[in-house]
This record gives structure tokens, C-alpha cells and sequence, in this order.
């Protein structure tokens, strides 16, 4: 009869500690990756919600645009901090899941850490039931934009930091968002994102060494929605 041949137990140790070398070096890659990939499905969510309120909110209150109703109106107690609080508050109960208002400060750090943090007491936060944030402010002189909205996609959890899950958004008068530091902003060069490392990075590439990322949303939605930093 023909002897079989098995692996000795050192092959077989030398080849789980091969796939555990390979494992080691692709497991943090893909885990960022998918990270990523939650992180803008999240963004994507909360812009939509965002619209689809603030859409329904100028229908409904007979309206043709936003900048109509107080909380978007710089001269009739605009919503920003707790500065006609109490008229925003009540429009925003209409249209959005809210589950509390707050007036903690804003806090994010930067993109590239070691820039530190950024922190303002303007505008609060509103803490949506999905655990969604939106620091929404309506005070804009401006007639192409009725506010801004920071959005924090995942509320308290981490990291808490620009360009990864919070984002910032100007609110045009027609309720849709419009990233900052966007195609919005291509003639003023040093206000958009390619234009301006500190802004989002460098296009085509992951460094994000010095960069704060305001401009990230931008960059995001221009490459397709995909979080290439």
C-alpha cells in the first residue's frame, strides 16, 4: 500500500503564522475602510433627513423659501444660539425627530490632530432621536444662503473630529445643503477645498498632515461620496 503523506506540525504552524503576518497588515485596512464607509452613509442620511425637513417645513408654512420664516430671518429672531430660541425650537419639533436642544459648546478636533481642537458656543446643538446632531445656524445676510448647519453624523460617539463625522453645510434659501468650501466657492481660491491643504487635503491624496478639514464634505460628495483620505 501507498503511505500518505500529512503536514508536520511545524508547516503547520509556519503557515498560521504566514496568515497571521498577512492578517495583521490587511485587518486595519479594511476595518478603516469600513469605517469610512459607515461614516459617509451616515453623512449621506443626515443631509438627506436635513433637506427633506427643511423642505417640507417652507410647504407647509406657505412659504417660498426659507428665509421667510424667523428662524431664518436676521431681522425677526433668527435662530442661532438660543437667540429666538423658542420660535426656531418650535418649527424644528414640526418637521424633525428631536429628542432634546442644548446649549453645550461646539467641540471637534481638527483632521490632522496635532492642530488641536476647534470649540464655539455658537450655534447649540439640536440632538436628533437617530443620534444625529445638527448645530443649525439661521442668521445670514446673505440672499443665496439662509444659514448653516454643522452635522455631527454620529452624535457623542467618536472621534468627533472634522472631515471623518462632522461636516459643514450652508442652507440655501430652497431648504437643499451645499458644502462648504465647494464648487459654491471655486472663485474664491483660497476658500475651496483644492485650493487650500488646511482645508481638505490635497486631491488624489490620503496625507492629511496640517489639514483641519472644513472643506471635507466637499471633497466627499465631489468624489462620489467616497472618504478617499
Amino acid at each position: 500500500m501507498k503511505k500518505l503523506r500529512g503536514f508536520t506540525l511545524a508547516e503547520v504552524l509556519i503557515t498560521l503564522g504566514v496568515i497571521g503576518v498577512v492578517a495583521a497588515l490587511t485587518l486595519p485596512t479594511l476595518i478603516k475602510n469600513y469605517q469610512k464607509h459607515v461614516l459617509v452613509n451616515q453623512l449621506k442620511k443626515a443631509v438627506s433627513v436635513f433637506e427633506q425637513g427643511m423642505q417640507k417645513m417652507i410647504i407647509d408654512e406657505s412659504v417660498d423659501n426659507l428665509k421667510q420664516l424667523p428662524m431664518f430671518d436676521m431681522d425677526n429672531g433668527c435662530y442661532q444660539n438660543g437667540y429666538g430660541s423658542l420660535i426656531g425650537e418650535t418649527l424644528l419639533k414640526k418637521y424633525f425627530k428631536i429628542l432634546k436642544f442644548s446649549y453645550d459648546e461646539f467641540e471637534a478636533k481638527y483632521l490632522d490632530e496635532n492642530l488641536g481642537e476647534d470649540s464655539s458656543s455658537d450655534p447649540a446643538p439640536v440632538y436628533m432621536s437617530d443620534g444625529t446632531i445638527y448645530y443649525i445656524d439661521g442668521c445670514y445676510s446673505s440672499n443665496w444662503i439662509a444659514g448653516s448647519v454643522i452635522i455631527d453624523v454620529n452624535g457623542t460617539k467618536k472621534p468627533n473630529q472634522w472631515g471623518r463625522d462632522v461636516f459643514e453645510f450652508y442652507i440655501t434659501p430652497l431648504g437643499n445643503l451645499v458644502p462648504i468650501r465647494g464648487t459654491y466657492e471655486q472663485s474664491k481660491s483660497s476658500r475651496y477645498w483644492k485650493n487650500g491643504n488646511y482645508l481638505c487635503g490635497t486631491e488624489g491624496s490620503s496625507d492629511i498632515s496640517n489639514v483641519g478639514g472644513y472643506g471635507c464634505a466637499a471633497r466627499i460628495i465631489e468624489n462620489g461620496w467616497k472618504m478617499d483620505y
